[in-house]
């Protein structure tokens, strides 16, 4: 006997059959063409279950599988400039504050003296790691194929500033010249967006567990890679292995005047960029925009596309309850 392919490849019509004979009402040209678009693999496979495969949805028809492709979709565009404004602001706020520090004494703001003068402290060993990956990437910058506004520099055997490296960081490495700042740069970048003092503990870890900032920075990387790679962002899936830990969740609470946020459904993520753009200063406008935005296609969704019970176990039942706490939240900031 033969061995069995254990992968069958299967045409786009055997797709559809198989769609069939899982209980996915499908047919049709039209459905062809819309299946051959968003993907059998990105789309079917990609919403079929809410956060994990444990949880599969009661689909019955391929329209409710476009209809949450579309309602990802929606919301992806209504997050990605927002996160893109909030790294920006960020990497301007603590920019500011290291090139402060540095100008008090006359220094220059190479990323060498950045190391050497703003970058040291407890958890020293992981920081090495951290910045020694970072000087690695300019030297890889350096080269004929580098970012052009490193080499500008290194061409001409100059320093590279600060600056010029904070245009190429993507939002998990500023992260790391956040992490590996020193308790008084830390402290600064703390009373400028209006957040309480980190723990003044000696014991490295317990500091970084306490460091609110430096979580929110790393689920912020996380909502803004799975937004930017395409991946489902719908349930927060994605936050099933980045959630931060329970003084996060309990602050975010305290914040937003409800129970800690449990940083397990997209109403959280919305939470944060509220967060965010309140302590970056952005305008009253601006911030009840987005949620009204974010309200509007909730609703469409809930009220004209979706079944209730698909809705639910992919939103979750309290985002009514997030989007009033946001709202109230930025009336008072």
């Amino acid at each position: 006997m033969g061995r069995r392919l254990e992968y069958v490849p299967l045409s786009t019509n055997a797709l559809m059959r198989h769609l069939r004979a899982r209980g996915v009402s499908i047919k049709g040209s039209s459905a062809k063409r819309k299946l051959q678009n968003v993907g059998y693999y990105h789309g079917y496979k990609g919403y079929r279950f809410a956060r994990e495969r444990r949880n599969p949805l009661p689909l019955t028809d391929f329209d409710q599988v476009l209809n949450l492709y579309a309602f990802d979709m929606e919301l992806k565009t209504l997050f990605y400039p927002r996160i893109m404004q909030v790294e920006t602001s960020l990497k301007s706020c603590i920019l500011d504050v290291i090139c402060a520090y540095l100008a008090k004494r006359g220094r220059r703001a190479t990323f060498e003296v950045v190391c050497s003068e703003c970058l040291t402290g407890a958890g020293a060993k992981d920081q090495y790691r951290e910045l020694s990956y970072l000087a690695q990437k300019v030297a890889r910058q350096s080269a004929r194929e580098g970012e052009p506004v490193i080499r500008h520099f290194t061409d001409q055997s100059r320093g590279v500033p600060i600056w010029a490296l904070m245009e190429t960081l993507t939002l998990g490495e500023f992260s790391t010249i956040y992490f590996c700042l020193t308790d008084e740069l830390k402290d600064e970048v703390y009373d400028r967006l209006g957040m309480p003092r980190r723990s003044r503990t000696h014991d490295a870890q317990k500091k970084d567990k306490t460091d609110l900032l430096l979580a929110l920075l790393r689920v912020l990387a996380s909502l803004r890679n799975s937004v930017a790679h395409n991946n489902v962002i719908l349930d927060a899936r994605f936050l099933i292995r980045n959630a931060p830990n329970k003084y996060v969740r309990e602050y975010l609470g305290r914040e937003f005047g409800i129970d800690p946020v449990p940083f397990s459904r997209i109403a959280d993520c919305m939470l944060l960029v509220v967060f965010f753009t309140s302590a970056l200063g952005y305008s009253k406008i601006e911030r009840k925009r987005f949620v009204a935005e974010y309200e509007k296609i909730l609703d469409d969704f809930y009220v004209n596309k979706l079944p209730s019970e698909i809705y639910q176990q992919m939103i979750g039942k309290s985002d009514n309850l997030k989007i009033k706490a946001a709202l109230a939240y930025i009336a008072k900031r």
